[in-house]
């Protein structure tokens, strides 16, 4: 699905995660945004809110993949230096 179709079906997964994690839906919130990060890995907005909601379901490890994944792409985002040292401390 590359191309724009898949940029859109990445886009769209990425919102419905979002409003999943609005409705404190975490499953569905991480399903959708691995579905998202299939079609455009290295998403920054897809890891973060992947690594959110595996907080939510205490999935550390995973949470504090994503994290520093989406660091390595935006070194210098504070929230993302903020999250990785909640997820760390929780992973430990």
């Amino acid at each position: 699905d590359a191309g724009s179709g898949g940029q859109l079906k990445a886009v769209l997964h990425k919102n419905r995660a979002f409003a999943h994690f609005r409705l404190r839906r975490w499953q569905e919130a991480e399903d959708d945004c691995s579905a998202s990060l299939r079609l455009q890995p290295g998403d920054v907005k897809a890891l973060y809110r992947r690594s959110l909601a595996r907080m939510e379901l205490a999935k550390y490890a995973g949470a504090l993949q994503d994290v520093e994944a989406a660091i390595r792409e935006q070194p210098g985002n504070q929230e993302l230096q903020a999250l990785r040292e909640k997820a760390s401390a929780a992973a430990a």
